[in-house]
């Protein structure tokens, strides 16, 4: 039969602990990522519902990988605020005129 392959409660348990332990790692890794960015740029704001302000200029030097990390992270302190790992729009717009520079879907969390 089936039953010898389904998981036992005890594992579902500490999957789902496993999992919540992950998403909380990578809430406070966003948590100290967007601290240090607010401290060292003026330009950067950003809310819990996924929006970001930066400088135009600053947006543009960052390199890209960096950028879809700054990404996540918004997109992971959204979640965290929220509660609920779904999918998050991030949208980054300029400081300067409300210009949108990126906007992206996240949808993979450590959960």
């Amino acid at each position: 039969m089936l039953a010898g392959c389904q998981p036992s409660v005890e594992e579902s348990v500490a999957d789902e602990q496993q999992n919540e332990t992950r998403l909380m790692q990578g809430c406070s890794e966003a948590g100290r990522l967007l601290g240090q960015m607010s401290a060292a740029e003026t330009s950067f704001r950003y809310d819990s519902e996924g929006n970001v302000r930066i400088s135009r200029s600053l947006w543009y030097s960052i390199p890209a990988s960096m950028q879809d990390g700054l990404i996540k992270a918004i997109a992971y302190h959204a979640v965290c605020e929220e509660g609920d790992p779904a999918e998050q729009v991030v949208t980054v717009r300029a400081s300067e005129n409300s210009e949108i520079l990126a906007q992206q879907t996240v949808t993979e969390f450590d959960r």
